[in-house]
């Protein structure tokens, strides 16, 4: 059942069974945790599934699609951590086989493996050039994203509809039982409701955050001041007012304009949105909306309600932890597969001598320069620092014996850097920006050291106030950066690259209190310096 965690206006429904004991369910040669509102019954002589058409399954593979088949048969909403290695592009292929199925990815680059694996890809407009003969004529034409078959006219109606290459991939996936396309697509496309009976999110962690700013509804305002948390009542009375703007507008302005320059949207067109979001915006609920002025806008975020309202949803990732705390709908299962890795080569080391505060000394950072330089001695190979900012990681380097042997970037030279780093221009890379989506195999990495915990930034007001409302979710978004920053050098069971958390706060009391967040395969692995 639902909790109430939380009061005044920062209420929020979350369900949360991560404090009860899970089911253990054998998956060959290793075994699964499964919380489940709906636990199947597996005998072990159940057939197991055929693999995907051109595929053949490895290691524990068709005992984990038969388990997550039987989850989804009685649940709407199924989660799975699956560690790197593990295999989630087949298991997602394996549970679309039955299925029409909608498989979104965080970027393109995962949707085109998927794409090369056979199944049918949408990308968005501005992707495929307009094939319009008029567009063709301009000295540079648009771009499908600036087509006139957005506002002028119905797509089908567009002289070059049957030869558009948009509009080509596009029909030839959904007319295919199952089609892959990435979270931002998707949500502006079919917000809530995609063409499908089967949803599959492959690196779901990331889904939370683009579901939740594809409802965040934004009504435009001349206003450059930073974004901040409004009250709702402040809220309320700037839509009202705006509101009231747009109803006294006269017919005469909505005909300004040159009408051989026509905009891609009517001044009449433009008006009608901007009342619809006003409208959806006071109709909001204040006990599940976060309110913000500012950054040239009036925002409404949700807290709840962004996940797709499908028959069915499949939700893969090497970091989901705790999906509870945003209340997808329910009947609710999550699944926790084990790390096909050794727990020898990927050891995580916690150390008990500083922990870094806004107030800390100048003998805490020479302590922790220290216990770097230490690592960097006794470890010959290349390694990678993470820190939650930029100012950590270049004070890092000054107070380092070794500094001269590492490589600090700015905000906008991230992928030179880390170029760098793998060609061995620099023995350690220090960054707060390679958390996950960068990995570092073989010798590229043998070690790495966490310098402080990841908590959220608490200059960000808005992504405060939505962790604040959101029992839970500070927690688990750190924990779920550091099992991704640990992983980011043990990609084969071949790999070694130990990890060393210097921060003593994760050792006295953010693991103590939070080792249910972790995964059993991460727990395993943590030691004692």
């Amino acid at each position: 059942m639902p909790v109430l965690w939380g009061s005044g206006s920062w209420r929020c429904l979350v369900t949360n069974p991560l404090s009860s004991t899970p089911l253990t369910y054998q998956l060959g040669t290793s075994s699964a945790e499964v919380w489940a509102d709906n636990p199947p019954f597996l005998s072990g002589l159940e057939p197991l599934p055929s693999p995907p058409e051109g595929f053949d399954w490895r290691d524990d593979q068709a005992h984990i699609t038969l388990l997550i088949n039987s989850l989804l048969e009685s649940h709407r909403s199924v989660f799975v951590d699956a560690p790197t290695g593990i295999g989630k592009s087949i298991l997602a292929l394996g549970a679309a086989v039955p299925q029409r199925t909608i498989i979104c990815t965080s970027n393109h680059a995962l949707q085109n493996q998927y794409a090369a694996m056979g199944i049918p890809s949408i990308t968005g407009r501005k992707n495929w050039p307009c094939t319009h003969p008029k567009n063709l004529e301009r000295k540079s034409p648009n771009m499908a994203d600036k087509g006139a078959c957005t506002t002028k006219f119905k797509a089908k109606d567009c002289p070059a509809y049957d030869y558009c290459p948009y509009f080509i991939q596009k029909n030839t996936a959904l007319a295919s039982p199952a089609f892959t396309t990435n979270y931002h697509y998707a949500a502006a496309m079919w917000r809530g409701n995609p063409p499908r009976s089967l949803y599959i999110g492959d690196e779901a962690h990331s889904a939370e955050q683009v579901l939740r700013d594809s409802h965040t509804l934004t009504y435009w305002l001349p206003d450059d001041r930073p974004e901040e948390v409004i009250t709702h009542a402040r809220a309320m009375s700037i839509a009202d007012i705006e509101y009231q703007q747009l109803r006294r507008m006269t017919i005469e302005e909505e005909m300004e304009g040159d009408p051989d320059e026509k905009p891609y949207e009517s001044i009449q067109a433009k008006r009608q949105r901007k009342a619809r979001t006003l409208r959806e915006i006071k109709k909001t609920d204040p006990e599940t909306t976060i309110y913000a002025l500012g950054n040239r806008g009036l925002s409404a975020i949700p807290l709840v309600g962004f996940w797709p309202q499908v028959e069915q949803a499949l939700y893969l990732s090497a970091t989901i932890f705790n999906p509870y705390v945003a209340q997808p709908p329910g009947p609710v299962a999550y699944v926790r597969l084990p790390s096909p890795f050794p727990v020898k080569n990927r050891l995580v080391y916690m150390d008990d001598e500083v922990a870094l505060t806004y107030r800390s000394p100048d003998s805490d950072y020479e302590k922790l320069a220290e216990k770097i330089d230490d690592i960097i001695y006794s470890n010959p190979g290349r390694g990678v620092i993470h820190t939650p900012s930029y100012s950590l990681a270049n004070r890092i380097q000054r107070d380092c014996h070794f500094g001269n042997r590492m490589t600090v970037h700015k905000p906008g030279d991230r992928d030179a850097a880390i170029a760098a780093f793998r060609r061995g221009e620099r023995q350690v890379l220090v960054s707060p920006a390679v958390s996950e989506g960068v990995d570092f195999p073989g010798a590229q990495c043998t070690w790495q050291i966490i310098a402080k915990l990841p908590f959220p930034d608490q200059r960000d007001s808005i992504n405060m106030a939505i962790h604040k409302a959101t029992p839970g979710l500070t927690e688990t978004t750190v924990a779920r950066t550091i099992v991704q920053q640990s992983g980011r050098g043990v990609r084969s069971k071949e790999d070694v690259c130990p990890t060393y958390i210097l921060d003593a706060s994760f050792r006295r009391w953010f693991y103590p209190r939070n080792q249910e967040l972790f995964p059993k395969w991460f727990r395993d692995a943590v030691r004692k310096t």
